[in-house]
Parts: structure tokens; sequence; C-alpha cells
């Protein structure tokens, strides 16, 4: 003889209400979960590309140093050329 279906307990409904209301909260959580990890691997990206042009400009910045005291060294030479040979003139008159 099959059993009567039981009418759920007061207890039964309750339980079940806040299963989904916690099932809907769960559901909400990580959605806002999936969202910030979305966000923050957009953010990682954007420092990986950040720190290489970062790079890049920190080897261009080193290049333009290296020519610019080159540079410095030659117009010294340069410098010191012209007044060794402005002082030989002015000791060694031509005419």
């Amino acid at each position: 003889m099959p059993w009567p279906p039981s009418r759920s307990s007061r207890n039964e409904i309750e339980l079940q209400k806040e299963v989904t209301t916690l099932q809907l909260k769960l559901l909400r959580t990580n959605a806002a979960l999936k969202l910030k990890q979305t966000y923050a691997q957009r953010l990682e990206h954007l420092l990986c590309a950040r720190n290489a042009r970062i790079d890049e400009l920190t080897g261009t910045i080193d290049q333009l140093r290296t020519a610019n005291q080159k540079l410095n060294l030659e117009n010294h030479c340069v410098t010191a050329r012209r007044t060794a040979a402005a002082r030989r003139r002015a000791v060694h008159p031509r005419g």
C-alpha cells in the first residue's frame, strides 16, 4: 500500500526558502567575482604593457644619455683644441 503524499512541514518550507535565497546570493556573488576577476586580468594586461613601454623608454633614455656623454666629450676636446690654438696665436702672432 503506497504512502500518501506527505505535506511539507513549516520547517521544511522555511528551509527550502532559505536554500533558494542562499542559491540566489551565491549566483550573485559568483557573478560579481567573475566581473572582478575580469577587471583584475585587464589591469594585469595594462600593467604588463606599461612596464614594457617603461622598459623601452628607459632603454631609449640610456642610449640618449650615452650619446650625450660622447657629444660632451667631443665638445670638450674641440674647445680645448681651439683654446690651445688661440693661445699659440696669441704667443706667436703671424703677421
